[in-house]
């Protein structure tokens, strides 16, 4: 199984060695690439599970299919600018960048489902709530940081969803999803639109040269 956690929540804009706006490379572009760098080897972990399915029909433990976890949340109103998906365009504000990625890594997994649909991978998204003392807002502090801390939930509680996508039985074939407290959520607005699906995926291709 595949957990794709990693985030970042940056006050002012940062560019990597590699050119890409940081908020951006690490909260979408990281998870399109390690993903698909790894889809050979979760297609065989899929294979290998089927094969090892028991004798009297009854799957073992490595019977249930490979999974792709994806830290993301809800979004809002939130729109994807493909003119502008690094924010370089005017002044950048924490508020306006962070956001769509998160809508990003929704789309993101739902592609990643329908181009994994028969290969015993699944792929889910997971919105974990606020989660309290995490460096995640280190760097935006006030206000923000102080809530979160004070009514998020604990680290160990706001992975529940995520470590039952990952093990459950009954989520084995549960595929493109968005879930909170064990529960699908809708993706209204962009969040349902494969045209925008198919974008994002196209521009992080030509991000990494995949």
């Amino acid at each position: 199984m595949l957990v794709n956690a990693a985030g970042v929540f940056r006050k002012e804009r940062h560019v990597t060695p590699d050119g890409l706006e940081l908020t951006f490379a690490t909260n979408v572009v990281a998870y399109f690439l390690l993903t698909n760098l790894l889809l050979d080897a979760l297609k065989r972990a899929a294979h290998a599970g089927k094969a090892n399915t028991g004798t009297i029909g009854t799957p073992g433990p490595a019977a249930s299919p490979a999974r792709i976890v994806n830290i993301a949340s809800r979004y809002g109103n939130t729109t994807l600018n493909f003119d502008d998906l690094q924010t370089a365009k005017g002044k950048y504000n924490y508020l306006r960048s962070t956001p769509p990625t998160m809508l990003a890594r929704v789309l993101l997994t739902q592609e990643f489902g329908e181009r994994l649909r028969g290969t015993g991978v699944v792929a889910n998204a997971v919105h974990p709530g606020l989660v309290k003392d995490t460096a995640l807002l280190q760097d935006v502090g006030g206000p923000f940081r102080w809530v979160t801390n004070t009514f998020g939930a604990p680290a160990d509680k706001a992975a529940d969803t995520a470590v039952w996508l990952a093990t459950a039985p009954e989520t084995a074939e549960v595929s493109g999803k968005l879930w909170a407290k064990r529960k699908e959520l809708p993706t209204p607005g962009m969040g349902s639109d494969p045209e925008a699906r198919r974008r994002l995926w196209e521009a992080c291709t030509r991000l990494t040269g995949l």
